[in-house]
């Protein structure tokens, strides 16, 4: 990535879109956080480390936001992560046994069995 022609990599992202510059920058900072957690990053380490341990290295990635942690768990570690939102809250909770007069809110964790390590890792 650092290596690349600068006028080469501009004409290759302007093909994405406008913000070009920007991008770029995007990028360089993400491949620069791969490099100095190469150890952690790495796909054959990812593999081994549990979904929550994975979860957690990827939330350290500033530039990734939630759908892009989810596709690289998905991707990299071969783990499959759905979004937690107020419908997959309440299936979760019924299939726990957890089911509450009043739902979560968005965000929250559900205390249970392990439930709340499970789901944290989702969000």
């Amino acid at each position: 990535m650092f290596r690349a022609a600068s006028k080469a990599l501009l004409e290759v992202v302007g093909l994405a879109g406008p913000y070009r510059d920007g991008k770029v920058d995007q990028i360089r900072v993400t491949v620069g956080e791969f490099k100095r957690h190469r150890e952690r990053l790495d796909v054959n380490a990812m593999k081994r480390a549990s979904l929550l341990a994975n979860a957690r290295e990827l939330r350290r990635l500033s530039q990734f936001d939630r759908s892009a942690r989810a596709r690289a768990l998905l991707f990299a570690a071969g783990r499959v992560v759905l979004p937690v939102d107020d419908d997959v809250s309440r299936v979760v909770m019924r299939l726990m046994g957890l089911v509450n007069k009043t739902p979560p809110r968005r965000g929250q964790t559900i205390v249970g069995d392990g439930a709340a390590e499970k789901l944290e890792c989702l969000s």
